[in-house]
């Protein structure tokens, strides 16, 4: 999914380059998407990698990860859970009518 959302925010990059921008996500830390969000939110990402040795985002490349991450967080949230086997419902009243109590006068 982390591959997914890099290669929405910059189309341009390659196969060669988004496995490059993976590797050095994982090497501070970042191995999915609500990671790098948190890291974007805190405007840690490029301190996280320049204390690594790795080559910092520009600003337009950090903005198009937090647009991307900020989208697939809320799509994840609005979505259905999946169902799995057979889906059970609610137990149904009883179709046949009830006889009520009849008072004797």
């Amino acid at each position: 999914q982390l591959q997914e959302l890099l290669k929405r925010a910059r189309p341009t990059w390659n196969a060669k380059d988004v496995e490059a921008v993976q590797s050095k996500l994982r090497r501070v830390g970042v191995q999915n998407i609500p990671e790098l969000l948190s890291e974007l939110k805190a405007n840690s990402l490029n301190e996280s990698l320049r204390s690594f040795g790795e080559k910092r985002f520009c600003q337009s490349t950090l903005m198009a990860l937090k647009k991307c991450a900020n989208h697939w967080c809320s799509d994840t949230k609005n979505r259905e859970p999946p169902l799995r086997g057979k889906r059970r419902r609610a137990p149904e009243a009883s179709k046949a009518p009830t006889a009520s109590p009849v008072s004797a006068s």
